[in-house]
């Protein structure tokens, strides 16, 4: 049932209202993120509520501003399945202090003159 709402989903709204629509799911304590190989563009924008987070070991991918202004987060562990990291995706993460990778090479990472060069922990 999921799979088939998140493909249409993906078909016929832009990122933007696809990460909406992903957030009212959430926040309905549906966890939207085991049926999305990737955390959507503003997923998590402006959790206050966040300090430290694992990102789940199927996700490939985190969009575009995913972590945008999460100014409590401090640290993030990310999987070795990640390849890609988007645009300011921990934009305004001012506590961010800690980001361990679990792979043995560097993400793809969005062409942005403050993006953080991930390396093996």
């Amino acid at each position: 049932e999921w799979e088939d709402f998140i493909l249409k989903v993906e078909r016929e709204f832009d990122s933007w209202q696809a990460a909406a629509i992903y957030q009212m799911i959430e926040s309905a304590d549906i966890n939207i993120l085991k049926y999305l190989h990737y955390i959507p563009h503003s997923f998590y924008c402006e959790r206050q509520d966040l300090q430290e987070y694992y990102v789940p070991k199927h996700i490939l991918q985190i969009d575009n501003s995913a972590f945008d202004k999460c100014t409590e987060l401090k640290s993030i562990y990310l999987p070795k399945s990640v390849v890609s990291i988007g645009l300011n995706a921990f934009h305004y993460c001012d506590n961010l202090c800690d980001v361990y990778f679990d792979g043995t090479y560097d993400p793809i990472l969005g062409n942005h003159d403050d993006a953080y060069m991930i390396t093996e922990q």
